[in-house]
């Protein structure tokens, strides 16, 4: 996939994502390697800045792509 910016379908769902898997902010990006503010950024703002952390994401929560975004039509 390569696009300039992904945005979250909903804002919400990596918090959701998160809640299943039982973790923190803090723990989630430990263990991603993404940075605490990013974590933070993509939940309230539903903008994932790069498609290497989008797929980051997918990886660690076992989801598809899809899930976590669409592709904006600018």
């Amino acid at each position: 996939i390569k696009l300039e910016a992904v945005i979250v379908k909903k804002n919400n769902i990596l918090k959701e994502l998160r809640y299943k898997k039982g973790i923190s902010q803090e723990q989630c990006a430990r263990e991603t390697g993404i940075s605490l503010s990013s974590i933070k950024r993509y939940e309230q703002t539903g903008i994932i800045g790069n498609t290497y952390n989008l797929k980051i994401l997918a990886d660690y929560f076992d989801v598809e792509l899809e899930v976590l975004c669409y592709k904006r039509k600018d």
